[in-house]
C-alpha cells in the first residue's frame, strides 16, 4: 500500500508540475458517493448552487444611508452570468 501511495504522489508530482496548482484540484473522497460528487461540482461547476458563508451576506442594512447603493447581485457585479452567456450565442 505504501507503494502504491507513493506512485501516486510522485505521478500528482508529474501532473501538477505540467498543468499547474491552477487546474489540478485534489479532492477527498472519503465520505458517501453524494458527498464526494457535490465537493467535484463545487470545483469544477461554476453554476452548482453553493451556500454564501454567513460573514459574506450583504443585506439592506449594509447599503449607505445617503446616496444611491445597491446590493450587487453576485460576485461577477450587477449581471446574471448565465444571461451573459445566453446573450453572446444569440
Amino acid at each position: 500500500m505504501e507503494a502504491e501511495l507513493e506512485l501516486a504522489d510522485k505521478n500528482l508530482a508529474v501532473v501538477k508540475e505540467i498543468y499547474t496548482d491552477e487546474v489540478v484540484k485534489e479532492v477527498s473522497i472519503r465520505g458517501t458517493k453524494e458527498q464526494v460528487l457535490k465537493r467535484v461540482l463545487n470545483i469544477i461547476d461554476p453554476f452548482f448552487t453553493k451556500c454564501d458563508e454567513e460573514s459574506m451576506i450583504r443585506v439592506s442594512a449594509d447599503l449607505p444611508e445617503t446616496g444611491y447603493g445597491h446590493i450587487p447581485w453576485g460576485n461577477y457585479a450587477d449581471f446574471c452570468p448565465v444571461n451573459l452567456v445566453k446573450g453572446w450565442l444569440l
